[in-house]
């Protein structure tokens, strides 16, 4: 569900128009007050902060200006992790290593873009994760353009 989203709505959102919205925004509800008091540090700054309507998980989706972030606070992490890059390979991006903001071996990472005009416009993504245990995972993307 953390990764629908992720590509079904913030993938879309940081487009530009140029990747389709497969994810509903219905499926997206407001953060009760506990929770904004509970992940204030994650939402602080933000445009703006929902989570995805689940009875099992709970799937944090924020956005300031044109970014986008998914943070899930629970899960089998080498599994969301390939699954990430099987769904940034469906989407028709591609890995890039050259991408990546840390070698930390404690952490598994993914870095990748969608294309949406080659060379010129796309979305840069990226997954961080602790290998230590399942503790779910950050994914993130933003729209670029190169004049």
């Amino acid at each position: 569900m953390a990764l629908a989203a992720f590509y079904g709505l913030c993938v879309p959102g940081v487009s530009s128009g140029k990747i389709k919205q497969t994810f509903p925004t219905t499926s997206l509800i407001p953060l009760t007050e506990a929770q904004r008091r509970e992940y204030a540090g994650a939402i602080k700054d933000q445009d703006t902060a929902f989570r995805v309507k689940s009875d099992d998980h709970f799937v944090l989706v924020t956005t300031k200006e044109s970014h986008c972030h998914v943070i899930t606070g629970n899960g089998d992490t080498q599994a969301a992790r390939d699954a990430f890059v099987v769904s940034l390979k469906n989407a028709g991006g591609v890995e890039e290593a050259s991408l990546s903001s840390t070698e930390n071996p404690g952490l598994l990472e993914v870095r990748g873009i969608i294309w949406t005009n080659p060379q010129h416009d796309g979305v840069v993504v990226g997954f961080t994760a602790d290998k230590s245990g399942d503790k779910g995972f950050y994914a993130w993307a933003f729209g670029i353009h190169k004049d």
